[in-house]
């Protein structure tokens, strides 16, 4: 089985008649850009005004594998934040991405041969969905396993998919792209 981790705004790209387990990220809308360097240690990053609120805890992922915890509560135009003490060095210019804690909530994939479709060619849910710890680097992460059967009657191209979550009753979008499938062998 093959373990194809996603990157934001990337398609996700599967073969056709193969299983896989797809990693994907969920990050929120909300960001920051660093506006001065911040040595290992620091507690306060200097950033651009924030465009939203964001909650003492709200985890900011740098990269792909740095997670900085906001220790107090930042409002919308804010230039500063106070943080744990990072463990390395950040540079100006660095930005970082609120990720979604997923704890608790049931989560839905849906494949469609079109944005809008009605009947979803792909749907993921239940024991094909796996949410990781959702802590530290862990946040966001959602684990989607395809099998083989899930694509092999369905003609390589370009679909869209759609990433739901529900809880209590409530339906939210969490995420959306392309989803390809192509001829095995040619990933």
């Amino acid at each position: 089985m093959a373990l194809i981790t996603t990157i934001p705004n990337e398609p996700i790209r599967v073969a056709k008649g193969q299983d896989a387990t797809i990693r994907r990220r969920v990050r929120a809308i909300e960001w920051a850009q660093l506006t001065a360097d911040a040595a290992s240690g620091a507690t306060t990053l200097n950033v651009k005004p924030l465009a939203y609120a964001l909650a003492s805890g709200a985890k900011l992922l740098f990269g792909e594998n740095y997670v900085i915890t906001l220790s107090a509560a930042a409002d919308a135009g804010d230039v500063a934040l106070t943080v744990t003490a990072i463990d390395g060095p950040l540079k100006t210019g660095d930005y970082g991405q609120m990720v979604r804690d997923l704890t608790g909530y049931t989560i839905v994939i849906e494949v469609l041969s079109n944005r809008g479709d009605a009947t979803p060619v792909i749907t993921l849910s239940g024991a094909d969905v796996t949410l990781a710890t959702q802590t530290g680097v862990d946040r966001g992460i959602v684990d989607l396993a395809l099998v083989a059967a899930d694509t092999a009657s369905l003609d390589a191209g370009v679909y869209f998919w759609s990433m739901w979550k529900t809880d209590a009753g409530t339906t939210r979008p969490l995420a959306e792209g392309e989803f390809e499938i192509v001829e095995m062998g040619r990933l």
